[in-house]
């Protein structure tokens, strides 16, 4: 009705938002995003804005507009986007994952941080538990409930060390907008290469590195070598989003 799009709906898989991949009959694909009512039209007009500033990567989702030219639709109180669907396979769903592909996923992520690079939108300097600068504040304050001592005495002597080593050159370390969610299910991969990245909603302004830490963090998810899958990903984001002396610096200091 809003789109003019008659096609067929299955539904994907999603944290926050209900997610349908449409299929027409002449096979065109797409997605309709129906945002969580808890989620603010900031927020959702940010991710809008993202996405138009990074089409010319070719790596994002293209929004596609309703039939009168919005590009949000209210429904039943609800929020409908609809997206260009990639066509390919989530990073996770791959058994094996060449050490060409993980370079690949790093290069992706770079290549989203550069052209984040001159990006910004008022509702990303938000407070937001996935930040990754406010993880250690969120572990100290859940540290009393956490009834395993060696866990207890391991996460207090990390935070210890981050305190003292990590903290004081944070100040140092580039600002930027980061998509900050390069998880496994939101790289999608077709013939061991990434075809693109998606859902944008965890996106805020934080250290830009922290862009490359979370990309690195799933890469290494069920390696035999974590290390050796960490620094395939961070080879290839600096490729294309060169770190700066400062962030290897404090990436060095980290305990």
């Amino acid at each position: 009705l809003h789109y003019g799009v008659e096609a067929s709906a299955e539904a994907l898989p999603s944290e926050r938002d209900q997610n349908f991949r449409l299929v027409t009959a002449d096979g065109q694909q797409h997605v309709l995003k129906i945002a969580n009512a808890a989620e603010s039209a900031q927020m959702l007009a940010a991710e809008n804005a993202a996405l138009k500033h990074l089409a010319p990567t070719d790596l994002v989702p293209r929004l596609i507009g309703a039939l009168d030219g919005s590009e949000n639709v209210s429904c039943d109180g609800h929020q409908l986007r609809l997206i260009s669907f990639l066509d390919g396979q989530p990073l996770g769903s791959l058994p094996y994952q060449s050490p060409s592909l993980l370079a690949d996923v790093g290069r992706t992520v770079g290549r989203v941080s550069r052209a984040l690079a001159d990006f910004d939108h008022p509702a990303l300097h938000r407070a937001f538990d996935w930040d990754l600068a406010s993880a250690p504040a969120l572990i100290e304050s859940a540290l009393p409930a956490l009834a395993d001592e060696e866990l207890h005495e391991l996460l207090t002597r990390i935070l210890s060390q981050y305190r003292e080593q990590t903290r004081p050159l944070l100040e140092r370390l580039p600002l930027a907008v980061i998509h900050n969610d390069a998880n496994d299910y939101n790289l999608i991969v077709r013939d061991q290469q990434v075809l693109g990245l998606i859902d944008f909603g965890d996106m805020l302004y934080s250290q830009r590195v922290n862009e490359v830490a979370v990309a690195m963090a799933y890469a290494t998810l069920g390696k035999a070598d974590p290390v050796a899958a960490a620094q395939q990903v961070v080879a290839g984001f600096h490729a294309e989003q060169p770190l700066e002396p400062a962030t290897v610096s404090a990436a060095s200091a980290g305990p």
